[in-house]
């Protein structure tokens, strides 16, 4: 995929998550649909095939229409089913991923949730986790939503990412800040 598509795929899911979005707190049900939310996601991220079959160009609208109404009839909001159903029409499936999501994020802001990205050297385990988010929710004084990535080329500690702000407290970037510390305090010592 390239970059252009990535970037109109990221506007298109923008604008069709800001448009659920608004039409859910018009009726205010912006929960109700953030479950329904999770029901599609769950799927289109689960059933390679359902998602297949969504953005194949051999099937017809219309049926695209039938199977999706038969798989979701009864599990979803009248309003989540519509706009499912608009998805669908204007051949926008391949980007349901991207608009679910999206509205994940805009169902997490209007909550208060922060969301917050650590980079850690090795797996962590639930409780781990949970006093990870504890503590940075604590220290920012927000809600957070907390996504872990391991990289193993981090030798130790953490790195977060909370918006703007970057914390790097690796062992990796201790250890340069100590050589360049020890290599400044040298140079400074010389020059005297």
């Amino acid at each position: 995929m390239t970059q252009a598509s990535c970037d109109k795929g990221n506007h298109i899911g923008e604008i069709y998550a800001q448009t659920l979005f608004d039409l859910a707190g018009s009726e205010s049900i912006i929960d109700v649909v953030k479950s329904d939310v999770e029901s599609i996601l769950g799927v289109a991220l689960q059933e390679d095939d359902f998602m297949k079959f969504m953005i194949s160009p051999y099937f017809p609208t219309d049926y695209k229409k039938d199977v999706a109404a038969k798989m979701f009839s009864g599990r979803l909001n009248e309003l989540t089913m519509n706009f499912l159903m608009v998805v669908i029409k204007n051949g926008r499936m391949k980007y349901l991923s991207s608009i679910l999501q999206r509205y994940n994020c805009l169902w997490e802001e209007s909550h208060g949730y922060c969301p917050v990205n650590v980079t850690v050297s090795q797996q962590l385990n639930g409780i781990e986790i949970e006093k990870l988010s504890a503590d940075i929710s604590s220290a920012i004084n927000k809600k957070v939503r907390l996504d872990v990535y391991v990289d193993p080329s981090v030798l130790g500690g953490i790195i977060i990412r909370c918006g703007e702000k970057h914390i790097d407290n690796t062992v990796r970037t201790r250890l340069s800040l100590m050589v360049r510390t020890i290599t400044d305090r040298s140079q400074r010592r010389e020059e005297n």
